[in-house]
């Protein structure tokens, strides 16, 4: 059997005995890979999932996208704006930028949190199309950087649409400013 990080099948039946004897099983996601400097790789989700199945114990995710995270973080950002004498914070004037639209922007939907996609990982440009239910972004960007850029600029009006950021709901073309591109290239 192939090790399972550091200590491999000995970690992972460790944790099989300490959950059948009572133990919480928790986990901080159940992502099945990720990227790495060696490319695509195994993730914990797949551990979780190994677990949960040999236990018959669901896990109790601590971590992105639990909605608990988000709620946390939601409540220590209000805290220092409102240590710093600033307005009330609505939850739904905070956004989380992820590059994983199933976890990262269906889970901060599901906390009521605005989720910006990030193409510079996980999903790709022709993926955002097909994307359903709490998965569709309220937003698309390159990366990062472009989701910085735009929130830098003044606001222009009313208008959510910043340089830089788009709708997913544009069936492959993207608006910005109310001009359209042409379709995005992955």
């Amino acid at each position: 059997m192939p090790a399972a990080g550091v200590g491999g099948h000995e970690n992972l039946d460790r944790a099989f005995r300490l959950i059948r004897r009572g133990a919480d099983l928790i986990a901080v996601h159940r992502n099945g890979w990720w990227h790495t400097a060696r490319g695509e790789t195994i993730d914990t989700g797949a551990f979780v999932a190994a677990l949960e199945y040999a236990t018959r114990t669901r896990a109790r995710l601590t971590g992105k996208p639990a909605p608990p995270v988000f709620r946390a973080a939601c409540r220590a950002l209000a805290a220092d704006i409102a240590a710093a004498g600033g307005q009330r914070l609505r939850r739904d004037a905070v956004a989380m930028v992820g590059d994983h639209a199933p976890q990262d922007i269906a889970g901060a939907r599901r906390a009521g949190l605005r989720g910006i996609l990030v193409l510079s990982g996980r999903t790709a440009a022709d993926e955002v199309a097909g994307l359903r239910g709490l998965a569709v972004p309220g937003a698309v960007a390159a990366g990062l950087g472009d989701v910085v850029a735009a929130l830098d600029r003044p606001r222009q009006g009313r208008s959510s649409r910043k340089k830089g950021l788009h709708s997913p709901l544009d069936a492959g073309t993207s608006t910005t400013y109310g001009r359209t591109r042409q379709p995005m290239q992955g």
